[in-house]
């Protein structure tokens, strides 16, 4: 089924000169964190990925008996019957509303050359922008939850390959999007049903986990594809994206 998205609240809507132009045997650059469909073979960048999470942890001291007995969302992936969303944190139906609005809406960031911060433009979370940035969103709407008072929210992912994951949307020229990953801020709801806040995807309410998935793609049973690459994960309210490591002990993406 397709599905368009559109925001309904206000407005509800070259090679520079003197650099080098990119070399045609250059293999494209990589961005781990990036939800993009990677213009490399999938495997390449899965290995690639998990390459430099390896070294990031190496120079963070972890010892090598810990970095293998932690993992990453990525690595976490399980199907949509084993996902376990019990330990996240509960909000009132109430505040679900009220807290999607707002934090939706709600204008605070400023262009770094803004010559006269804090008057200058305030801008919202990106959720016009749902070609990527997804990790972004999520942990900033976590962020503006805890300024409200609230428990920060925990976070679900979704996974695709390489570009198995689209969205209709009017937010984009070409009418859709495609990603490899997508993440979402959730809690649970008063009939402890998992609840994601996503208006990039649908603005004008939260939604509940399973439809939210059904927008990526038409049937539940893609998820289960672990082989392909496919899955979903919860994560904590700590920031992260989907070669980000725990501790052990630490709470981590999916029930295993």
């Amino acid at each position: 089924m397709r599905m368009t998205t559109r925001f309904l609240i206000v407005s509800c809507l070259l090679v520079p000169v003197g650099a080098k132009a990119a070399d045609a045997s250059d293999p494209p650059p990589m961005n781990c964190n990036s939800a993009v469909p990677p213009k490399v073979d999938f495997k390449t960048f899965v290995d690639t990925c998990r390459a430099q999470a390896a070294a990031q942890r190496a120079k963070s001291g972890m010892s090598a008996e810990m970095a293998a007995a932690v993992a990453s969302a990525y690595d976490s992936r399980t199907t949509v019957a084993g996902l376990n969303f019990s330990a996240a944190p509960t909000w009132s139906d109430a505040d679900i509303m009220t807290q999607f609005a707002s934090i939706r809406d709600k204008r605070y960031m400023t262009t770094p050359n803004d010559p006269n911060p804090p008057a200058g433009f305030q801008r919202r979370i990106s959720w016009l922008y749902p070609n990527d940035g997804c990790f972004s969103r999520a942990e900033e709407f976590d962020k503006q939850a805890s300024v409200a008072g609230k428990t920060r929210p925990y976070k679900l992912f979704v996974f695709g390959n390489p570009s198995d994951l689209r969205v209709y949307t009017d937010n984009d020229p070409n009418g859709v999007v495609y990603w490899w990953y997508h993440v979402v801020a959730a809690v649970k709801n008063s009939a402890g049903e998992l609840i994601v806040f996503d208006p990039a995807i649908s603005p004008c309410r939260p939604l509940p986990w399973k439809e939210w998935l059904l927008t990526m793609q038409s049937d539940l049973s893609f998820y289960d594809n672990l082989a392909a690459g496919h899955g979903v994960a919860r994560w904590d309210a700590m920031p992260a994206w989907c070669w980000a490591r725990r501790r052990p002990g630490a709470a981590i993406a999916a029930s295993r």
